[in-house]
C-alpha cells in the first residue's frame, strides 16, 4: 500500500522474517487456492495469511481457500469490490445480498474471522490537502 508499494514479494518475505512483531499478511484478488499457494508456501509460520475476498468467485472457492490456511483463520472481505464486480459481469446486482449472506454464514459455521469495513468517514477537517488535491 501506499506511500511505499514498491515492495518485491522477496523484499516482503525478508521483512517478514526480520520483524517477528508481523502476525498477519493480507493478500488482495483472492479468488481461489492457486491464488494463495505461494504465500503460503513461503511465508513464514509466525503469520498468518489472510485472504481479500472481492468476488463472486472467490466466494464460491471459500471453503477450499480457507482449507490451505492455518489454524488462525481470517478473511477480509471488500464489499465495494464485489458490488462492482457484479455489475462489471452483468450479474444481477440483487445477488449482492445473497453472497454476503452466504459468506458470513459459511464463516460462521467454520469459526472464520471476517474482517470487513463499517462506513467511511467524512470531514471538513482535513488540514493536509495539499496531500490530495494539486
Amino acid at each position: 500500500k501506499p506511500p511505499n508499494n514498491k515492495y518485491s514479494f522477496e523484499d516482503i518475505l525478508t521483512i517478514i522474517q526480520n520483524y517477528k512483531n508481523i502476525k498477519y499478511f493480507a493478500v488482495s484478488n483472492v479468488n481461489s487456492p492457486n491464488d494463495i499457494q505461494e504465500f503460503i508456501e513461503k511465508i513464514s509460520e509466525h503469520v498468518s495469511l489472510v485472504p481479500k475476498i472481492e468476488s463472486p468467485e472467490g466466494i464460491s472457492n471459500i471453503k477450499e481457500i480457507t482449507d490451505i490456511l492455518n489454524d488462525e483463520k481470517i478473511i477480509m472481505l471488500d464489499h465495494d469490490d464485489l458490488f462492482s464486480n457484479l455489475i462489471k459481469k452483468n450479474e444481477n446486482v440483487e445477488t449482492f445480498k445473497d453472497y454476503m449472506i452466504d459468506l458470513k454464514n459459511f464463516c460462521d459455521k467454520n469459526n472464520i474471522m471476517m474482517l470487513r469495513t463499517i462506513g467511511v468517514i467524512f470531514s471538513d477537517e482535513e488540514t493536509r490537502t495539499t496531500q490530495y488535491i494539486k
